[in-house]
């Protein structure tokens, strides 16, 4: 992955990778990965450490998950919600009751 991850997200992702293998936490971490057409998409990187039975670390095991579409959603998601919320403020609600002949009760 070196020189495809985003610059300035390279360097904190390689030192928080360095004190999990320390500690053997599971990493959890969106980065931002460039694909071979230069541009760049949203992973959900996980890995965890394999122990052995008196629980050192033997290897490590991971995955990236594109996760563009999903941040995407969730990003038009939210700017509908805003744009319902900012009709919902503009609107004036009231309610009448009306006779069966349509006079105002």
């Amino acid at each position: 992955m070196a020189g495809r991850a985003r610059p300035g997200n390279a360097a904190g992702s390689a030192g928080e990778m360095d004190g999990f293998d320390r500690e053997g936490r599971t990493v959890r971490d969106g980065v931002p990965i460039r694909g071979a057409d230069g541009v760049y998409r949203q992973f959900l990187t996980r890995v965890n450490a394999v122990r052995d039975g008196k629980g050192k670390i033997l290897r490590w095991m991971g995955v990236n998950s594109n996760i563009t579409g999903q941040r995407q959603a969730e990003v038009l998601l939210l700017e509908r919600n805003a744009q319902l919320n900012a009709a919902f403020r503009q609107t004036y609600s009231f309610m009448l009751m009306l006779a069966t002949d349509g006079t105002i009760v």
